[in-house]
């Protein structure tokens, strides 16, 4: 079988990415993310279709990354640690989203926070629902960068 090429298959996922739905996070941080898990686990069905498909299903994947709760934050560390392939495709991520729509996500450390960050360089947005956090321990993390051009982008939703 010849497989399809790259931007015809990622064209096919975005529109289910349509049907779906999408919601911006700033006007329902809540829909947003569920929107964005369900998109997420016809990513991994997708995955799971054909070899042809993996790759492109993984690479989308790895866009944005939802940290529920800190034990989902500790897995996601012990594995970037050791997984070269891992690193490889979480240096595309574009959104980190921290947070559940139904418990307060307790337990954040900062440190990990500044870990998962150093492994995102093209990092754009993290978003923070019902996050138990004080946002000047995040800020003085994420705006401490080196680099005076990085355009991170903070959306915080607490409700």
């Amino acid at each position: 079988m010849i497989p399809l090429p790259f931007e015809l298959t990622l064209s096919i996922f975005r529109n289910v990415q349509i049907e779906i739905g999408q919601q911006r996070f700033q006007h329902d941080a809540h829909l947003s993310m569920e929107y964005e898990e369900e998109y997420c686990h016809h990513l991994v069905k997708f995955a799971s279709t054909c070899r042809a498909w993996r790759e492109v299903a993984q690479a989308e994947l790895f866009k944005n990354i939802f940290l529920r709760t800190p034990q989902t934050a500790a897995s996601l560390l012990a594995v970037l640690r050791h997984s070269k392939r891992l690193r490889e495709y979480v240096a595309n991520v574009r959104s980190l989203r921290i947070g559940d729509r139904y418990q307060t996500y307790n337990g954040l450390v900062i440190n990990d926070i500044k870990i998962i960050v150093t492994y995102c360089p093209d990092l754009a947005e993290i978003s923070c629902s019902r996050v138990n956090l004080e946002l000047r321990y995040l800020g003085e993390i994420l705006f401490s960068s080196s680099d005076p051009t990085s355009k991170l982008k903070l959306l915080v939703r607490n409700r």
